[in-house]
């Protein structure tokens, strides 16, 4: 569906959108409708950041911001600048963004039968590092994305036709344009989300994922988020405290839960670690 990302790939991302975005879609929602709309952007994109925490490439953090909008029940509209081509005829001289549009009716996420209005949604892949003119994207990192909320009315005003040229689904770039990118699409996200602002949010949200998997009792699904939890941790915390050690307990727990012990006491092992250089005075391993 999204490049190297499969169809069973995407559907796990929808799965983990609608439960990340579940706890938080009336704050959206009360944002947005009010015309918050820097807040609203800004609780989505730390969805986001969550979601593609621990995916770095480009069809996968294109396909995360997919699942994260249809968990709202947008609809993908069109490209922009181009869109028949919007990653460019040639890589080397690409456009230094692109720009996924798409809209959601307001009216469809809650009892709200007053407000028929419709929302348009924004996500700024940055291909390069942003020239001064994008004032949406400034700031923001090669092979980075942002989400934002543009605007509201009562029609939707998009100047698009009635379905997309692209199935409803944005286009990825193709591969010759991503081995040209390679060395930014292989950056850890955990580093890239460390350099912002929004690294202690992006944590917290890949924990709550976890956490709402784990409350289910699918210990599995919880596993690749409570590793990306970890990831972050140790980002956050290079040195390692209490904190990792917290998150590395977790993980011994849920990998002794589904049966392997080994893996679990290598976790075990090293919150110990932790704690005994603490204990010490020291943060050297």
């Amino acid at each position: 569906m999204f490049g190297t990302v499969s169809n069973a790939d995407y559907l796990e991302l929808l799965q983990e959108a609608r439960i990340l975005t579940e706890a938080e879609r009336r704050a959206w929602l009360a944002h947005v409708a009010a015309r918050r709309v820097d807040r609203g952007g800004s609780l989505m994109s730390r969805q986001y950041e969550a979601l593609a925490a621990g995916r770095p490439s480009i069809d996968q953090r294109i396909a995360a911001m997919h699942a994260l909008l249809r968990a709202y029940g947008a609809e993908f509209r069109r490209t922009e600048p181009d869109n028949a081509n919007p990653w460019g005829l040639r890589p080397d001289v690409g456009p230094a963004a692109v720009g996924f549009v798409y809209r959601l009716r307001l009216d469809r996420l809650g009892d709200w039968r007053l407000i028929r209005r419709w929302v348009r949604l924004d996500g700024t892949f940055a291909v390069r590092d942003l020239q001064p003119g994008l004032e949406r994207a400034r700031g923001s990192k090669s092979n980075s994305l942002i989400l934002s909320v543009t605007g509201t009315g009562t029609t939707p005003q998009l100047r698009s036709p009635p379905r997309s040229g692209f199935h409803d689904c944005p286009p990825v770039p193709p591969s010759h344009w991503q081995r040209l990118h390679a060395l930014t699409s292989e950056t850890p996200i955990a580093a890239a989300t460390a350099d912002s602002a929004s690294a202690q949010s992006a944590y917290r949200n890949v924990l709550r994922l976890a956490e709402n998997f784990l409350d289910r009792g699918r210990i599995r699904l919880a596993l690749p988020h409570l590793e990306r939890g970890l990831m972050l941790a140790e980002t956050l915390h290079p040195d390692g405290n209490e904190t990792v050690a917290v998150i590395l307990d977790r993980l011994a727990a849920a990998y002794r839960a589904v049966g392997q012990p080994l893996r679990a006491s290598e976790y075990d092992g090293r919150a110990a670690d932790i704690r005994i250089r603490a204990a010490e005075g020291t943060t050297e391993p």
